[in-house]
């Protein structure tokens, strides 16, 4: 927990370039990180 949210920010710019929401990022962030 803490790679997520620097990885969704990153990703944020590049994802707004291509057009995707946010929401995405969230979505597989939150999949890649399963709640412990």
């Amino acid at each position: 927990k803490g790679t997520c949210p620097a990885f969704v920010f990153a990703n944020e710019l590049i994802l707004r370039w291509m057009g995707v929401s946010t929401l995405t990022m969230l979505v597989t962030c939150t999949n890649q990180t399963p709640s412990s």
